[in-house]
């Protein structure tokens, strides 16, 4: 059982396999990172999501499916300003650039998951 309850129920949520294990990774591997923490925050009708928070502020989310995993840059202008959608889209095909200027991506596969990962904390090497 995690610290949060929500952990166990999300995961139930996930009908993927490979789903699963990306969100494991995701959870699990946040701990490490220096400055940041990851906790379920619902918001609005969408009940499934969680966020990376540092000094209170949330960079980045990602919102569970049965199927795939949602992440969001939130703020990619402030936190990568160097990231653009068509280099994502070499890695992810079903990245969109939001009208609020948010980028998201699909997240499939623990391959995913640590590529996303990697690309949001280049600087961190999770242990996970």
């Amino acid at each position: 059982m995690s610290a949060f309850s929500q952990y166990d129920e999300y995961l139930r949520h996930i009908k993927s396999k490979d789903t699963a294990e990306a969100f494991r990774y995701l959870v699990d591997a946040s701990s490490s990172i220096p400055g940041y923490e990851c906790r379920p925050k619902p918001h609005g009708y969408i009940k499934r999501n969680y966020h990376y928070f540092s000094d209170g502020r949330s960079f980045f989310a990602f919102v569970i499916n049965q199927s795939s995993l949602l992440w969001y840059f939130r703020s990619p202008k402030r936190t990568h300003p160097s990231l653009v959608c068509s280099t994502l889209s070499e890695k992810f095909p079903q990245v969109k650039l939001l009208k609020s200027g948010q980028i998201t991506v699909r997240i499939n596969t623990l391959a995913d998951a640590k590529e996303i990962l990697h690309i949001a904390f280049p600087w961190h090497k999770p242990h996970a």
